[in-house]
C-alpha cells in the first residue's frame, strides 16, 4: 500500500480493519510492537511467531503431544488464532521455508475459502476477527507472488514507532530517533538494543562508570556512536554565541552527553589526562569532533574550534562557536 501519508498514520487506521496486513521496513522501528498492539478489538488474544529457515510448519499448525499414557492434539498459534479470532503476527516472514509457505498459504487465504483439515481428523475454519500481520526488513518481492497476493495491504515503514519509542526513558528518545533509522551500519542501533541498554543503565546507576559498562555490554563496537548520540541532562540556558546569536540548542545537548561522557570515561580507564596513552586522546578528540558535527549542520559558517591532543593531555576539553567557549563547566552553572 503506498501512501504520502504517515505510515504510521496509515498503519494505526488500517490495522484491525484489513484481515491481511505486511509492514516492511528497517529493523528495530517498532514494526512488531505495532503489529502486536495496534487496532485491537477489546480482549483480542494475540499469537506471535518469528520465522527461522528452520521453522518447522507443526510448530505454527499443531502436533500431537503426549499426555500421560495418551496422545492429544495441540493447536499451534495459526489454528489458536483460527479458533479464537485472534490476531497472528508472523515476524520475518521473508525467513519461513517453503514447507511454512504451504501452510500459510491456507491461513491466510480469504475467509470464504479458508479450510484446513488437521492431523487429528478435524476440520477447521477461521473463525470471525481473525486477522494476520506479517513483518519483514525486506521488500515484497523476496516472498513468493501466492504470498504477495495473499497480503494485499503492504504498508512500508520508514519512521520510528513513537508508541515504541515512548517506552523507553525520556532522556534516551531522542538519540533512539537519532541512530534507529541511521543509514550508515555503523551508527545504525536498533529500538531493541536502547531498551536493554537503558535496563543495564539502571541496574549499573550506582557504580562508578556504569554508564560506559552498560553502553559497551549492549552497543559493542558501536557504543561510541550510541554515547554521542545520547542527551544526557540539559543546558542552563540557551547558549549565546560572541555576536550575540543563539547557539543551537539540539547541537548543545549533544556536546553536553559528550562531555558527560568523556567525564565517565576518564574515571572509567583511572588515569589523569597527562597519563593517556595516544589511543585514548585519539578516543577523546574524536567523540569531540563527532560532537561539533551538530553544530557544523546548523550552522555550515559557523567558526568552531576544539581541543587538541595536547590539549587534551593537559586537561583542557573545549568547544569553541563563533567565539563561544564551552567546557564541561558551562553545563554546571545555575539555570
Amino acid at each position: 500500500m503506498k501512501s504520502s501519508h504517515d505510515p504510521w498514520q496509515v498503519a494505526e487506521a488500517i490495522l484491525g480493519v484489513s484481515r491481511r496486513v505486511l509492514l516492511r521496513g528497517k529493523p528495530g522501528t517498532g514494526k512488531t510492537y505495532a503489529a502486536s498492539k495496534l487496532g485491537l478489538r477489546e480482549n483480542q488474544k494475540v499469537y506471535q511467531i518469528t520465522m527461522t529457515p528452520e521453522t518447522p510448519m507443526a510448530e505454527i499448525r499443531g502436533h500431537f503431544i503426549q499426555v500421560g499414557g495418551e496422545f492429544v492434539w495441540h493447536d499451534g498459534p495459526a489454528i489458536a488464532a483460527w479458533r479464537e479470532g485472534a490476531r497472528l503476527v508472523i515476524n520475518e516472514i521473508d525467513r519461513a521455508s517453503e514447507d511454512v509457505h504451504s501452510l500459510l498459504y491456507v491461513i491466510m487465504d480469504d475467509p470464504e475459502f479458508a479450510e484446513l483439515t488437521l492431523p487429528s481428523g478435524e476440520t477447521v475454519r477461521p473463525n470471525e476477527g481473525f486477522g494476520l500481520v506479517a513483518t519483514m526488513n525486506g521488500v515484497p518481492d523476496d516472498l513468493p507472488d501466492a504470498l504477495q497476493d495473499r497480503l494485499p495491504v503492504d504498508i512500508e515503514i520508514t519512521d520510528l514507532a513513537q508508541g515504541a519509542v515512548d517506552r523507553l526513558p525520556e532522556d534516551l528518545r531522542e538519540a533512539c530517533r537519532n541512530t534507529a533509522l541511521a543509514k550508515s551500519d555503523e551508527r545504525n542501533i536498533s529500538i531493541r538494543m536502547w531498551m536493554e541498554f537503558a535496563s543495564l543503565r539502571e541496574h549499573f546507576k550506582d557504580e562508578e562508570g556504569g554508564v560506559i559498562t552498560a553502553a559497551y555490554a549492549v552497543f559493542g563496537d558501536k557504543a561510541d556512536a550510541a554515547l554521542v548520540a545520547l542527551t544526557i541532562g540539559a543546558t542552563a540556558s540557551p547558549a549565546i554565541d560572541a555576536q550575540g546569536n543563539h547557539v543551537d540548542e539540539e547541537a548543545m545537548m549533544k556536546l553536553s552527553g559528550t562531555f558527560n561522557f568523556i567525564e565517565d570515561y576518564m574515571k572509567a580507564v583511572n588515569l589523569p589526562y597527562s597519563d593517556l596513552a595516544d589511543v585514548n586522546v585519539r578516543s577523546v578528540a574524536a567523540e569531540l569532533q563527532n560532537a561539533v558535527m551538530r553544530f557544523q549542520e546548523s550552522d555550515p559558517g559557523a567558526e568552531i574550534f576544539w581541543s587538541t591532543p595536547d590539549s587534551i593531555k593537559n586537561g583542557n576539553i573545549y568547544v569553541q562557536v563563533n567565539g563561544l567557549r564551552i567546557t564541561p563547566e558551562y553545563f554546571k552553572q545555575p539555570a
